[in-house]
């Protein structure tokens, strides 16, 4: 019998081919495994800079995403076995972003001063906001909808704090 990971409730009522399954396995765990190989090195570039990579929002987004999906309503065993290392990892990027995120926010004294509250309620109000819709369009939906949003957040602000910055502070060839 060939093997492939517990299904979704999508792939369950779907029911598609074996092959189907395993080249979706494959592509779960390789972006699994490139996503923590970048997580990691945001936090080591972040220690080794002394400043962070992860923009706020995205790094909120991310937050919001891991924590529902991993740990509130997974959908899969796939869910959890992905996203909660990523939420442990996280507590280190966080700890980057508190620690030497004011140095990176000169332009902006206020949220230089106030970078934990910032993050706190980033991450309250994105994940209630995630929460919120998951109630409205069904859990199945909002997982599609979410995910490309928060990639295309995590896409478009990285790029948009290097440009800012004139720096690659936090940043490595590797986390691209």
């Amino acid at each position: 019998m060939p093997y492939h990971l517990p299904l979704s409730p999508i792939d369950r009522a779907i029911q598609p081919p074996v092959y189907y399954l395993q080249v979706q396995d494959s592509l779960i765990l390789s972006v699994s495994v490139f996503w923590t190989i970048a997580y990691v090195l945001y936090v080591r570039q972040g220690y080794r800079d002394k400043s962070y990579g992860m923009p706020l929002f995205a790094l909120a987004g991310n937050i919001a995403w891991e924590f529902l999906f991993g740990v509130a309503m997974p959908t899969s065993v796939a869910q959890v076995v992905c996203f909660v290392p990523w939420l442990v990892i996280d507590v280190f990027i966080v700890h980057t972003t508190w620690k030497y995120g004011a140095r990176q926010f000169k332009q902006s004294p206020v949220v230089a001063k106030n970078l934990g509250l910032v993050l706190v309620f980033g991450v309250s109000f994105v994940t209630a906001s995630f929460y919120f819709f998951i109630k409205t369009v069904g859990l199945d939906a909002a997982s599609f909808y979410l995910g490309y949003s928060d990639q295309l957040l995590i896409s478009i602000t990285s790029v948009a704090q290097l440009l800012r910055r004139n720096n690659t502070l936090g940043h490595s060839w590797g986390i691209w």
